[in-house]
């Protein structure tokens, strides 16, 4: 039965065929739940590797 699990590598749900026995928690009936569950570790993790970003605005005025 096709199922969904999070690739901390990748950084994103994978689909894979589960065969119904045994397994672990990573594993999802469908890509929105795997999302709803993980994407917040991708959020919290990215938050934490890059606290800090630089924001630049350009802005073009033929006036000057």
């Amino acid at each position: 039965m096709p199922r969904y699990y999070y690739d901390d590598l990748e950084e994103a749900c994978k689909l894979f065929i589960y065969g119904g026995c045994g397994g672990n928690t990573n594993n999802f009936v469908t890509i929105e739940e795997c999302y709803g569950n993980c994407g917040k570790r991708t959020r919290f993790y990215l938050l934490n590797k890059y606290p800090y970003f630089e924001i630049s605005i350009i802005i073009h005025n033929e006036d000057l």
